[in-house]
């Protein structure tokens, strides 16, 4: 009975590391939920800082001051944002100048598809006379939801320059302090932690240099086709066609539905399957045989992990959080790689590096 006793006493503390994990695991993402705009703000910053820093360190090799270096990468980051918002607002903007005529289009293809499908204007109509799919089509482009649009995208805008203004001066706070970067993180953690941490770096480096790559060329094919074949707004849809291929899994198809749902507002059925049969022949070249073949194994993500990332970091941050899911995943992976006692959830995570015989000692804290 005796010999009993340190097995019973001996098994809470076996047990109590991963609750007490568990506990800070909860804890930190309702955090990261509630302060989600902040945490999105800070984390853009700091991926900029650690894709411009390779520039910068370019400038200061071709003996250019730190400063002069670290104001130009940051101004020529302010100039390209501009650019960008400048692009979406003023295609927004001759988007809302259509909107009665994209009404139009819209009743009257409807009215295309009631005929194919063999349906009456009776069989069309509700059970109240009121026909159903054209009051919805008025109640979506009416007046009303005009002036809401407008609201929202205007909110958006000012948000975008706003956003950008405070990432831009983190961005260069964050450079300036990047010589003495290494120093300060060795005397803070020490050397182990400072190899995760530069290893993460260095993958996260690659991975956003090659999937900008791809990324720019799917926008510049996916908006020269779109201008190719006639369809409007052809440098918006290679724009999202860009930014959206950031997102993993979903962003192609993504980006792809509006240009295809205008198409068959302009020109119906058969130039709309066009539009998207060239479209998804252009993300299946760069997703699916470009990208793969210059990133290689430089993820060490499975495929589940890589959307359940997308869906998780989606939830904890909003939106911003899908473009951000993959660098963040291989952060908490190579974090996991570099801990004896969870380097099994790397593992799950798609692939350790570290042999883990190495976590099979006697030590597991």
């Amino acid at each position: 009975m005796q010999g009993a006793a340190p097995a019973r006493s001996g098994s809470p503390p076996e047990r109590e590391p991963w609750l007490r994990t568990a506990a800070y695991v909860v804890i930190v993402v309702a955090g990261l939920r509630a302060a989600a705009d902040l945490v999105v703000t800070v984390l853009l910053a700091l991926l900029l800082a650690m894709a411009f820093l390779v520039p910068v360190r370019y400038l200061r090799a071709r003996r250019c001051p730190t400063w002069l270096a670290v104001g130009l990468v940051v101004a020529a980051t302010g100039v390209a944002w501009t650019g960008l918002v400048t692009v979406v607002s003023r295609s927004v903007q001759a988007f809302h100048g259509r909107l009665d005529d994209y009404e139009e289009k819209l009743e009257g293809r409807y009215q295309e598809v009631a005929k194919a499908l063999g349906m009456t204007p009776s069989a069309a109509d509700d059970a109240d006379g009121q026909a159903g799919p054209p009051m919805l089509f008025g109640d979506l482009f009416g007046t009303d939801a005009l002036f809401g649009l407008v609201a929202t995208t205007a909110n958006g805008l000012l948000s975008a320059v706003s956003s950008l203004f405070v990432i831009l001066l983190l961005l260069l706070f964050m450079l300036l302090d990047a010589s003495d970067l290494s120093g300060k993180l060795q005397r803070t953690f020490g050397n182990v932690e400072l190899h995760a941490v530069s290893e993460a770096g260095a993958k996260i480096n690659s991975y956003l240099f090659l999937k900008t790559v791809v990324s720019l060329l799917t926008g510049v094919f996916a908006g020269a086709f779109c201008a190719l074949v006639g369809v409007d707004y052809p440098v918006l849809w290679g724009l999202i066609a860009f930014l959206f291929n950031y997102v993993p899994n979903i962003g192609s198809v993504i980006a792809a539905l509006p240009p295809t749902l205008l198409a068959f507002l302009d020109h119906g059925v058969g130039f709309a399957a066009v539009v998207a049969g060239g479209l998804t022949a252009v993300n299946l070249v760069f997703g699916s045989l470009v990208e793969p073949r210059l990133m290689g194994r430089s993820l060490g993500l499975s495929t589940s992990v890589v959307f359940l990332s997308l869906l998780f970091w989606g939830w904890v941050l909003g939106p911003a959080g899908m473009l951000l899911s993959i660098p963040l995943t291989m952060v908490v992976k190579i974090m996991l790689e570099h801990n004896e006692r969870y380097r099994p959830i790397a593992v799950l995570l798609g692939g350790c590096e570290v042999p883990l015989h190495a976590a099979s000692g006697p030590a597991n804290g």
